[in-house]
């Protein structure tokens, strides 16, 4: 028996999608990954995504949203939902995005061991340590 491969595709993140995305962005089990963590409510996501949706996309697996990135003033966001981690979709979205914004980089936590690893993986390599005092 061979094992099917799911389908991926990006698309843009259209209004559909933007509360998938808030909510995806404060699922605590994702949390630690980002630099920021922070509520934001339903008008939040509106309001940013009114200003920012042309810079972000959908990762679908088999049709179904299953992650995000985006590149923000050259700062990429992205975001796998716990539920596709493993399968590939990062390094597909981080493929994807380059195409699109290719002079992006990757701002990445010193714990978050999974960016690291994502981004060694689509070629991305360290250029420099940003240290910042806890609560500024």
């Amino acid at each position: 028996m061979s094992e099917q491969k799911n389908s991926m595709q990006i698309v843009p993140c259209t209004e559909e999608y933007w509360e998938f995305v808030r909510q995806l962005r404060t699922d605590p089990r994702v949390l630690d990954g980002f630099i920021q963590r922070t509520d934001i409510t339903p008008q939040q996501q509106r309001e940013y995504m009114q200003s920012h949706w042309q810079e972000y996309f959908i990762g679908l697996v088999d049709g179904q949203p299953a992650g995000f990135v985006g590149s923000v003033e050259g700062d990429i966001r992205i975001c796998t939902s716990p539920d596709y981690q493993g399968h590939g979709l990062g390094a597909f979205m981080v493929g994807e995005l380059m195409q699109r914004f290719p002079h992006s980089v990757a701002k990445i936590k010193i714990g978050n061991e999974s960016s690291k690893r994502l981004f060694a993986a689509c070629g991305f390599e360290p250029s420099f340590i940003i240290y910042e005092k806890p609560g500024t």
